[in-house]
């Protein structure tokens, strides 16, 4: 209707790239432009939005696709767009497609690609309305949630290689009349794979099995020698300080997620009864009896301590990093001073709203999404003022509090990186050269990006975005690294999207014995 204008842009408060905003109409002038969310948005470039109907068009380079930038349609739900569908292989190439434009109508689309069947450079194309869409949910056989970046092989499919969404959901097309077979494999994960035709119906789904074991233990009253109910199990992995959180059944027993070579520590909690500890260590072979039986005695008199273990959790080791993540996010710990009058650090956040610096800003009614994960605080700028939730430690964080903001109504909510501020002579952010020693152990990969004689010109904002950026001096230069890359895959990812940034030198490095290693 002419009220709603999208577009794309590399402004400095997007997930990295170009990414794609709207703006509405307000009488002569246009609202400030609003982010449409990370189920859109990526650390890669997002471009040639269309909206039609419910749905919105879009061109992105950085999912795996077919190759260059690939078509994707995104589709709204409410104020914010949700499912994101890849438009297979009839639309999409091996080379760039950008500015797909439906019309309803006729059920035809225009859309532009440099393909090598063209005529010349780029070229346009007209393709029909796809009708027939696959969907695949991958989801994990212990919990039933979905499981997200499950590597997916569609090479028997007429595709190459891709992965789920954040729901553990794939949206394709099928080319073959008699089906394909698909590949799906995530770390910490069996193999498995799933035969897939027009026969056997659109969609499927698939449980995937846990390579990290199941272990059992059980709580029993020490006088009768009966299970213990409703016990509060905190089980604390010593090395990476995760917690699983979880709560004893009718006949005393709980289970638990343990990985090889590590110590734990098993704290026990119920009201009326002592609480009590017990350490264990799973070795090079976890055995499903490691944590074996655990007796509580009645207290004299009622214990006026805390509870040393929380609410029951679905908690599982993450596949990233042979630790298990925890099952909470904790509180931040913020200045008094919600305009920073004083020194903010770095980290990640949920950005709730930008808001333009002569509107004043009312923040209580962002209070219901903060809840117990964080404060609410405004980021100020010259450019407008953000209303942040934060600040978190690690991304993880940050996405898993996102899920709880968005559910209490505010849709459109997303992370960022928060830069953090030093105040020197007023409040000016400055650059901090960091010396940078490998360590012995954490995630395998670096990606080294480059050696300059000055950091004038870097994008620090962006970088960050990618992962945890590091410089050491040499020979008068500084030696930029970005860490916290756990598997070859993603580290390559992210050094072909940094390589059309500006870094066309970067290469990955491979952590080995305390080096770093470049990999040939």
């Amino acid at each position: 209707d002419g009220a709603t204008l999208y577009f794309s842009s590399d402004r400095a408060d997007g997930f990295g790239g170009q990414d794609i905003y709207t703006s509405v109409k307000d009488g002569a002038a246009w609202s400030f432009p609003v982010n449409v969310g990370s189920e859109v948005n990526t650390p890669g470039n997002e471009i040639t939005p269309v909206p039609s109907g419910s749905s919105l068009y879009f061109s992105s380079n950085w999912n795996v696709g077919y190759g260059g930038y690939d078509v994707y349609r995104a589709v709204k739900s409410g104020n914010t767009y949700g499912k994101v569908y890849h438009q297979g292989a009839d639309v999409n190439s091996s080379r760039d497609d950008y500015g797909f434009t439906l019309n309803e109508k006729t059920n035809t689309a225009y859309f532009v690609s440099n393909r090598a069947s063209g005529k010349g450079l780029e070229d346009i194309y007209i393709a029909s309305k796809p009708d027939e869409n696959y969907v695949l949910n991958i989801k994990d056989a212990t919990n039933k949630n979905g499981v997200d970046r499950a590597a997916l092989d569609l090479s028997a499919c007429g595709g190459t290689q891709t992965f789920t969404n954040q729901n553990g959901q794939f949206v394709f097309q099928l080319l073959s009349d008699s089906g394909c077979r698909i590949r799906i494999e995530k770390p910490g994960y069996e193999i498995a794979f799933v035969e897939v035709s027009k026969a056997r119906g659109r969609e499927y789904t698939i449980m995937l099995e846990s390579t990290y074991p199941t272990v059992l233990g059980q709580v029993l009253d020490q006088a009768t020698g009966k299970g213990l109910s409703d016990v509060k199990v905190a089980i604390e992995n010593m090395a990476s300080k995760d917690v699983q959180n979880l709560v004893t059944d009718n006949s005393g027993t709980f289970s638990a997620q343990l990985i090889s070579g590590y110590t734990y520590r098993i704290n026990y909690y119920k009201d009326g009864f002592q609480s009590n500890t017990k350490m264990i260590n799973t070795g090079t072979r976890v055995s499903k009896d490691v944590i074996g039986s655990i007796l509580m005695s009645k207290q004299s008199a009622p214990s006026m301590g805390a509870p040393i273990a929380s609410a029951p959790s679905t908690s599982r080791p993450t596949t990233s990093t042979p630790s298990a993540p925890s099952s909470q996010v904790s509180k931040p710990s913020l200045p008094s001073s919600n305009n920073f009058g004083g020194e903010m650090r770095s980290g990640y956040a949920v950005q709730l709203a930008a808001i333009k610096p002569n509107k004043p800003v009312n923040t209580d009614k962002y209070q219901s999404a903060a809840n117990s994960y964080g404060e609410v605080y405004i980021k100020e700028g010259s450019d407008y003022n953000r209303v942040r939730i934060g600040v978190f430690n690690t991304k993880a964080e940050a996405e898993q509090a996102k899920v709880s903001i968005r559910s209490a109504g505010f849709g459109s909510a997303y992370v960022v990186v928060e830069e953090g501020v030093t105040i020197k002579s007023g409040a000016t952010e400055v650059y901090t050269s960091r010396s940078y020693t490998p360590a012995a152990s954490g995630p395998e990969y670096v990606i080294r990006l480059a050696a300059l004689s000055s950091m004038a010109n870097v994008d620090q904002n962006l970088l960050n975005r990618y992962g945890k950026m590091e410089t050491t001096q040499s020979n008068g230069l500084t030696i930029i690294y970005l860490s916290g890359f756990d598997s070859l895959s993603d580290a390559n990812t992210v050094t072909d999207n940094l390589r059309s940034q500006g870094y066309p030198g970067a290469f990955v490095m491979k952590r080995e014995n305390g080096t770093l290693q470049k990999i040939r």
